[in-house]
């Protein structure tokens, strides 16, 4: 494993919690320690705000969101020599949301630097002294007019401007008119060209220069048929870090989304995309980048601007020409094009000038930092809110990604049963450690097979330990009920865990709006089992008010805390007919989660899938109810998978045929009197046959419940 991919800790202190780390500014050469407690400063967000408290003197103009942190491992030299980041290869950009003690795990050598910090320019206490000097001794002439009035010290800044520079270098003078660029003298042949005396070339076999081969490679493809894209040679994608990525569906129904809606009869310019962390948001941009690119033409090449995440370093494609990489500042000329297109992968400063702007974010980022809660108030910003993947879509991307294969089938649908359908924790975390382990397979070659089995099944339990310990995290955190109670009303400061809980789904077809949802049956019931009782009066008297928390996901994890408990009997209504009744459920029944339907069970046994979207049902009670829990008077039931579980559940012997089953709708008392038979659909939403099956409605009453009555015709309240 190279030095980049090693995961180090730091120096650890007798107190198990606290780590202490050697940090140095980018280009200074005394290093400084910065000690934390990581179970209170657990992210590298928080340790952003330690390390500006630490040097606060020299960060007080510092904005900790703007500070980028660098892990390395460099020896402290005895001379304190200048420390430049650009000289070091071996190093990783950690991102806020990372966890500190997910990125260093192990102890390092003694006297080690462990973080570069990199300040934004201008902003530490020595380069606002210097401005200051300047200011006072090179005076700005008041006066303005063309270049040849200027005074002195003005018309130096103009030369030394890196847009002004490449124009003269270009032989483009004429667009500057009385001392201002003006790009629209010329045409996108010789903006592409300007491209080269603006930026630094990208180096061949780079992640950003893969973008453009890749694309060139895939020259008049049909997108709408490929579902993989590959590097050429050993390059990777940035962002994925993979030779290979996946198209997922949604990556092609928003590529079209955004040609349509930027097209030029339309005034949108602007779009967020955004959705649950560790979806995919980022990688779209990388597939948006090579699409646009190779569908381009060489009389019009497209300019692509591609923010990387959380710096103000930009990598800008004119065309299938070579890419130029620099500060986005050196391109804000561009930026203020309509024609330019401008990608940001969670920028900590992201410009809101005329280009066409895609920015991917995430919740937390969009709700807290004052830059995008800026942005967000703006009418000509529209969101997009990007679903979770499912089973099936992961089991795609695992089959054919080849960095993947490390991963079994097995071990990524257990993984997903527990963490729901987010690739960075399925597939990305796990494949890390599993990596690891096989580049460590010659320590353990000699192992008979009984010590070759046992080493693989510990690694398999440190990779599953690895990709779900931030839910882990998150349930801790919920322990406490206001904590539950933010995390439900989505608060700025609870998304960092309850995005690791509750999965954000798109509600229309524009996805401009979410429900949210369990991110899997596994995390609803550990959530039910650590809630108090006084958190499930709080849910109760939320549920029964006009609060703005997510109703739909509260109701189910009360529906399912009171049929786990069980001595309970409802009230049922023939949706079809007149042939009412009730549903009794036994105390404490046995309940099992299954990835698939068993062949024998006990009657009445409670079943919840660990599917997060299983086939239109949350619960089945053996043998022939079907539980859908639902606060929405309309709730249509797709046909195909719904059949597809009904022949399971005669093959497997529960029912002999589809007309024992009752499909019962769990709804809360205030939508049970209207509540109506529901429709089967089509994969295209459209109405199709009436299934075999009953339909009933089962009516919660919460009001009761509230009053600490039961909920039903009998049982506990909660």
């Amino acid at each position: 494993m190279t030095e980049q991919n090693q995961i180090v800790i730091p120096t650890t202190t007798a107190d198990p919690n606290t780590l202490t780390f050697w940090c140095v500014v980018d280009g200074q050469s005394t290093p400084f320690q910065v000690t934390i407690n990581h179970q209170k400063c657990v992210f590298v967000d928080n340790l952003k705000i330690s390390i500006k408290d630490r040097k606060s003197n020299d960060f007080a103009n510092v904005d900790p969101d703007t500070l980028t942190l660098w892990k390395v491992s460099i020896p402290i030299a005895a001379d304190e020599q200048p420390i430049s980041l650009d000289n070091f290869t071996a190093k990783q950009k950690l991102n806020s949301a990372h966890e500190i003690t997910d990125v260093f795990q192990r102890k390092p050598a003694e006297k080690t630097i462990q973080i570069i910090v990199q300040v934004p320019k201008g902003k530490t206490l020595a380069a606002l002294v210097l401005a200051l000097v300047l200011l006072v001794i090179v005076p700005i002439s008041p006066f303005e007019g063309d270049e040849t009035e200027m005074s002195p010290p003005k018309k130096i800044c103009l030369e030394n401007d890196p847009i002004v520079m490449a124009i003269r270098n270009a032989g483009y003078g004429s667009t500057l008119i009385d001392g201002r660029v003006d790009l629209t003298r010329l045409d996108s042949k010789k903006r592409v060209k300007l491209l080269d005396y603006l930026g630094s070339k990208v180096h061949v076999g780079s992640k950003y220069d893969s973008i453009m081969k890749t694309a060139e490679a895939l020259k008049d493809s049909s997108f709408e048929d490929l579902n993989l894209i590959s590097t050429l040679s050993n390059e990777v994608f940035p962002v994925t870090e993979t030779k290979q990525l996946y198209v997922r569906q949604a990556y092609k129904d928003l590529y079209d989304h955004i040609m349509k809606k930027f097209g030029p009869a339309m005034s949108t310019r602007r779009i967020f995309v955004t959705g649950t962390s560790g979806i995919g948001k980022s990688a779209f941009l990388v597939y948006f980048a090579i699409r646009l690119l190779a569908t381009s033409t060489e009389d019009d090449p497209p300019i692509i601007i591609f923010q990387e995440n959380n710096t103000d370093n930009c990598y800008v494609y004119g065309g299938l020409k070579t890419p130029v990489k620099g500060d986005i500042t050196n391109f804000e000329s561009f930026l203020d094009r309509p024609e330019t297109w401008y990608l940001v992968d969670s920028s900590p400063n992201p410009s809101a000038n005329f280009a066409k702007t895609i920015i991917s974010v995430s919740p937390k980022t969009l709700n807290s930092e004052s830059k995008y809660r800026e942005l967000d108030k703006r009418e000509d910003f529209m969101k997009y809110y990007m679903a979770p993947w499912k089973l099936d879509e992961l089991e795609m991307c695992r089959g054919n990604v080849k960095d993947f294969e490390v991963i079994t089938s097995d071990f990524m649908s257990e993984l997903y049963s527990s963490i729901g359908g987010v690739p960075r924790y399925v597939l990305q975390k796990p494949r890390a450690v599993l990596i690891g382990a096989l580049n460590d397979k010659d320590k353990h070659k000699d192992n008979d097979n009984d010590g070759a089995m046992k080493i693989e099944n510990d690694i398999k339990v440190e990779a599953k330990e690895v990709a779900y310990s931030r839910v882990k995290v998150a349930l801790e955190n919920i322990k406490a009920p206001q904590k539950m109670m933010q995390c439900f009303e989505e608060g700025k400061d609870s998304l960092e865990y309850s995005s690791r809980l509750l999965h954000r789904w798109p509600l229309d077809g524009e996805h401009s709006t979410f429900h949210l949802e369990w991110a899997s049956a596994h995390i609803a019931d550990e959530v039910g089992k650590v809630l108090e009782d006084n958190v499930w009066k709080d849910i109760l008297r939320r549920l029964t008010n006009n609060s703005n928390c997510p109703k739909g996901a509260m109701f189910e994890l009360y529906v399912r805390r009171i049929m786990r408990k069980g001595d309970c009997e409802f009230h049922l209504k023939d949706l079809q007919g007149d042939n009412h009744g009730t549903l009794k459920i036994q105390k404490d029944p046995v309940a099992e989660i299954f990835k698939e339907i068993p062949s024998t069970i006990p009657p009445r046994t409670l079943c919840i899938p660990s599917n997060p979207n299983y086939a239109c049902v949350d619960l089945l009670l053996s043998p022939s109810d079907l539980l859908q829990i639902t606060t929405s008077q309309r709730h249509t039931v797709k046909e195909e998978p719904f059949s597809r579980l009904l022949d399971e559940l005669q093959k497997k012997k529960w029912i002999t045929s589809p007309s024992e089953v009752r499909l019962i709708f769990v709804v809360p008392s205030d939508k049970f009197e209207a509540f109506s038979a529901q429709n089967f659909v089509d994969k295209t939403r459209k109405k199709c046959g009436t299934s075999a099956v009953k339909q009933y409605a089962l009516k919660i009453d919460l009001d009761e419940a509230v009053a600490g009555r039961a909920p039903g015709l009998s049982g506990p309240p909660f």
